[in-house]
């Protein structure tokens, strides 16, 4: 069954520390410090083509150092705490048990005191996968050797994965703008409403729901894709995290996480789930977040059966034919589309139905901006995935509904670097001062397989910047008209504000830079 014993619980046993507020450090994990030799240079000057701007600054292409199992996986009972969702009165929590417990969260306001007087229950249910390994063999640079991997045998029992019991738990009827503290109680607790203490040994957590629906509200979201296991992912998870935990009125504060896809690069390897949930915890159990799948989720033995279980999207008050792979929410000023580059798009197809019927449901006097979300880019000037005929087909698909119903930003993974388009549409850049659909590849979380470094040359006009180094970005929703988008570079240990640009949204949908 599940294996889900190797270090001491980081969680504190009682309400006075919410459990996961400090992140963990490459110390915790008995990681190596980040050193001057694992970047090429500092910041060096940007260079002008094509109207865009190709940043000289590169990581190496050796990828970072994939965290061994033996530094993740967690003694806890329970363990792997998420939220997800984005709509403001509702979100799923999902997490992880070695033992059958009971599928349920409680969970309370937290006041302006920092404490919670009254704990709500809320109740949900738990499901079990079983799944035959993929392995892939990793070469002596770090890199995956593709070509080599493999399938275990299904008849014998050490090539199964059994995943421990996942629990998903909805929590409804929340106030927008507002901080919830939560926990699973132990057995034998006391699962009634009211007041009561957190036992020991409780893990809780925050979250604070996202503003409430409305064109004059203001939402600040974090994006990253393309995650992973590696030293550099839990960099970028970090610097998210320090944007989670600013203050209400820094710029820099984010509402919640906005994830297109490639989350633990479990790759078929069961307990690698269970590894990313345990390193990304401190963060994804303290935030809001919004998920599409990635071909990561997808290919190499998953078929989505990882994803599914753990990350289930509510979804139900979306357009009618919305399902867990492809849906959409409401927040603040935005109305957010999230859909799945690994299911049939075509024209006469679910999805491409479903899509249609959201998008002509939008009004957009109470969410004047649309966003979209999903894995494989449309517009990608790196060799790296050029031209992916499942991107062109979703694309030629596509593209025409969204310039019908003028969805304003695009953002995907997939290329493990950094590109901002300008206003495009059908390859070409919109005129000076015109609007169009800005499209942003933000895959540079920092997974295994390293960043995606050659750009083709010339730079294309509808190429605005391009930088082949890890991060992630934050859009700025400040009212109906106005964002501001920025892109932050890992940076030797800290984050650093390499790209940003005041974004000026259109009558009738699109955008042009300010």
């Amino acid at each position: 069954a599940a294996v889900l014993s190797r270090r001491p619980s980081a969680g504190r046993p009682s309400s006075q520390n919410v459990c996961t507020r400090t992140p963990p450090t490459a110390n915790h994990l008995n990681l190596a410090i980040f050193t001057m030799a694992r970047f090429l240079a500092l910041a060096l000057p940007m260079l002008a083509l094509a109207d865009g701007r190709t940043s000289s600054f590169w990581r190496k292409e050796q990828p970072g150092a994939l965290i061994p199992l033996s530094n993740i996986l967690d003694d806890a009972a329970v363990q792997q705490h998420r939220v997800i969702g984005g709509s403001p009165d509702e979100v799923m929590i999902t997490f992880a048990s070695a033992t059958p417990v009971a599928s349920t969260v409680k969970f309370g306001e937290v006041s302006s005191d920092g404490e919670v007087y009254f704990w709500a229950v809320a109740h949900g249910q738990s499901t079990v996968t079983s799944s035959l390994n993929y392995y892939t063999p990793v070469g002596p640079d770090g890199v995956p050797i593709w070509d080599d991997a493999h399938w275990g045998t299904y008849t014998d029992p050490a090539d199964y994965y059994t995943s421990p019991f996942i629990h998903a738990v909805k929590l409804g009827g929340l106030k927008a703008s507002t901080t919830y503290r939560y926990f699973v109680p132990s057995s034998g607790d006391d699962v009634g409403e009211g007041q009561q203490t957190v036992g020991e040994g409780e893990k809780t957590f925050e979250f604070t729901t996202t503003p409430a629906v409305g064109p004059d509200a203001r939402i600040r979201f974090g994006l990253m894709a393309d995650v992973g296991q590696t030293d550099d992912s839990l960099q970028t998870m970090q610097h998210m995290f320090d944007h989670l935990n600013r203050t209400d009125d820094d710029d820099d504060k984010i509402d919640a996480i906005i994830f297109p896809g490639d989350l633990s690069y479990a790759d078929g390897e069961g307990v690698r789930w269970d590894s990313w949930g345990v390193l990304g915890e401190f963060l994804l159990a303290n935030v809001v977040t919004t998920y599409v799948p990635g071909n990561h989720e997808f290919g190499n033995g998953e078929n989505f059966a990882g994803y599914m279980s753990r990350y289930p999207t509510p979804h139900e008050r979306a357009a009618e034919g919305s399902t867990k792979l492809w849906y959409s929410h409401e927040a603040g000023p935005a109305h957010v589309i999230n859909l799945c580059s690994y299911c049939d798009v075509k024209t006469n197809s679910s999805q491409y139905a479903w899509l249609a019927a959201d998008l002509a449901s939008i009004d957009r006097a109470k969410t004047p901006w649309v966003l979209a979300q999903w894995h494989s880019p449309w517009y990608n000037s790196n060799n790296y995935h050029k031209n992916d005929t499942n991107s062109m087909n979703m694309k030629a698909d596509l593209e025409p509904l969204f310039k019908q119903y003028g969805v304003d930003m695009g953002f995907a993974g997939h290329v493990h670097s950094y590109e901002r388009t300008n206003p495009v549409y059908g390859w070409q850049e919109a005129p000076a001062g015109q609007c169009g659909m800005v499209h942003v590849c933000i895959g540079d979380g920092g997974n295994r397989e390293g960043a995606a470094t050659d750009w083709y040359e010339p730079q294309p006009d509808w190429s605005s910047m391009r930088e082949a180094s890890f991060g992630h970005g934050t859009l700025d929703l400040i009212n109906s008209t106005t964002a501001r988008w920025r892109w932050w570079r890992n940076q030797d240990g800290v984050r650093v504000s390499s790209d940003e640009v005041m974004v000026e949204r259109c009558e009738g949908g699109g955008v042009r830079y300010a």
